[in-house]
């Protein structure tokens, strides 16, 4: 009788260190697929990042390219200034990277003036690069400024996106705007998607 309690005791003994082992074994599995879930999604967003950052770089060069065959100085300052803040980025410094989101912000402000005051626009090309401008200095700032309600300025950006593509349509034929409004149009779907791809 003792020897049948040794035996239960003993046996009971064993199931707790293989139910205590099992969990011990489980906590570790879930934490490595926790660890590998959260690297793959780190990763998956540094790709996410990496393919926007070349989709914009590339434009950017296309627009520099279509400036230039453009006569006229306003239209080549700011696709040439796109083209530089955007390549600045591929650098990796955090002040560069900064330094080029100002520099963006700039450009912007520099989009309503040329929407603003350049005379051989018809009043639709106007509303939209003006338009486009506007939207994207008050993303930028509030995004600089880190202001509540920044994702929803990001939404708004639809308006002049709307805008510019019924005016590209209208237009029908390359223009010297469209060396910059191309890129302001990825650049704003860009922005767009990062709220649900992000």
């Amino acid at each position: 009788m003792q020897h049948f309690f040794f035996v239960i005791w003993h046996g009971g003994w064993s199931v707790c260190c293989i139910i205590e082992s099992n969990i011990i074994s489980v906590g570790l599995l879930v934490a490595t697929v926790w660890r590998q879930h959260y690297n793959n999604d780190r990763l998956l967003t540094l790709e996410k990042a990496e393919m926007e950052k070349l989709i914009i770089s590339i434009v950017a060069i296309l627009g520099t390219l279509i400036a230039l065959k453009f006569k006229g100085l306003f239209h080549r300052l700011i696709s040439i200034g796109l083209a530089i803040s955007v390549l600045l980025v591929w650098t990796g410094d955090k002040y560069i990277i900064t330094g080029s989101f100002i520099a963006l912000t700039i450009l912007t402000i520099a989009t309503i003036i040329y929407g603003l005051t350049v005379n051989n626009l018809n009043g639709f090309e106007k509303i939209s690069i003006t338009t486009m401008g506007i939207f994207l200095s008050v993303s930028s700032i509030f995004k600089i400024l880190h202001w509540s309600g920044a994702e929803l300025i990001k939404l708004s950006l639809t308006v002049p996106i709307i805008i510019t593509i019924i005016a590209f349509i209208k237009v029908r034929q390359l223009t010297r705007e469209m060396s910059f409004m191309i890129f302001w149009l990825v650049y704003s779907t860009l922005e767009i998607l990062k709220l649900w791809l992000y």
